[in-house]
């Protein structure tokens, strides 16, 4: 799954657990107002992070386009 591969990078960078930083992604996703994917939230906080998301866009884009 994308949004767990996502995550992994994410707590490899930072030192963070999985389950902190599935929940910093939450807090992002609820101060955007529930208005993006948990992918794209998870993109935008990876970036954030100095995550390096490039090879993942494409992935994430052609999920959303499944979903629409």
């Amino acid at each position: 799954m994308i949004a767990e591969e996502i995550i992994e990078r994410i707590a490899s960078k930072t030192g963070k657990s999985i389950q902190e930083v599935v929940s910093e992604i939450n807090k992002k996703q609820e101060k955007l107002g529930n208005i993006l994917s948990f992918e794209v939230v998870a993109l935008i906080y990876a970036k954030e992070c100095g995550v390096k998301i490039s090879d993942l866009m494409e992935k994430v884009e052609k999920k959303l386009y499944e979903v629409l």
